[in-house]
Order: C-alpha cells, then sequence, then structure tokens
C-alpha cells in the first residue's frame, strides 16, 4: 500500500526511524551544514555594523549586511561549546568591504553539489 507520494508503508516506517535516528544528526552536522575554512555562506539574519569587525567607510552608511549576502569562511575559532567563524565579504572584483565573527545558527553554507543523506546512511 502507499500513499500519494508513492511512499509505501514499510518505505514510510524506515524514513520516521531515520528521523529518528543518531545517524540523522551524524548526517546533518557534516552534510547539511558543514561550516569549514574557505567555504561559501549566505546570511540568514541581518548582521548589524556594530557586530562587523572590519568595515570600510563607504559601507558605514548601511545598518546591516542583508539576509542572503554572500560571505567566505576565512578562520575558524573554536570554544569549550561552539565554534565560531571569520566570515569575509567582498565585491565581485574581490575586493573585501567587511568581516564578522558568525556563529553557525546566522549562516547557511552554500553547496555546489547535490548530496543524498540516503547514501550516506547506506554506507553507514
Amino acid at each position: 500500500m502507499t500513499n500519494i507520494l508513492g511512499i509505501g508503508v514499510g518505505e514510510r516506517s524506515r524514513i520516521l526511524r531515520w528521523k529518528k535516528s543518531e545517524s540523522r544528526d551524524r548526517i546533518y552536522q557534516t552534510h547539511m551544514n558543514p561550516a569549514k575554512l574557505f567555504d561559501q555562506i549566505a546570511l540568514l539574519k541581518p548582521i548589524p555594523t556594530e557586530q562587523l569587525k572590519l568595515i570600510e567607510a563607504e559601507f558605514v552608511k548601511f545598518d546591516a549586511l542583508p539576509i542572503g549576502l554572500v560571505g567566505t569562511i576565512v578562520e575558524v575559532y573554536s570554544s569549550e561549546d561552539q565554534l565560531s567563524y571569520l566570515i569575509e565579504f567582498s565585491d565581485s572584483e574581490g575586493c573585501e568591504y567587511a568581516m564578522a565573527i558568525l556563529k553557525i545558527e546566522d549562516f547557511l553554507v552554500l553547496e555546489h553539489e547535490l548530496i543524498n543523506p540516503f547514501t550516506e546512511l547506506a554506507l553507514a
């Protein structure tokens, strides 16, 4: 028996078990948000200019860096409870205009390849 999406009862049960499993957390951490040096990111929330570590004079007139702005991780800082990331924002010619230290929940790592978490589960 299948539902409208073509997912069988047994398949649905397997998916629900996967959602609750420990493997899901490992896959989420390593595939869904794998922040590492030189990764490109997009902001998930505005970053106020007061939070910026470096800003060029011509950008001081802005209140915040907008949601969706793309940057690059240039340094990773480790503390006891959480990682912090130094993000560089630059123009299309590569000239940096702002830097900010952000937490993982402030941005999304941009992926350039399709990643299938079910393939990872099958290999585990």
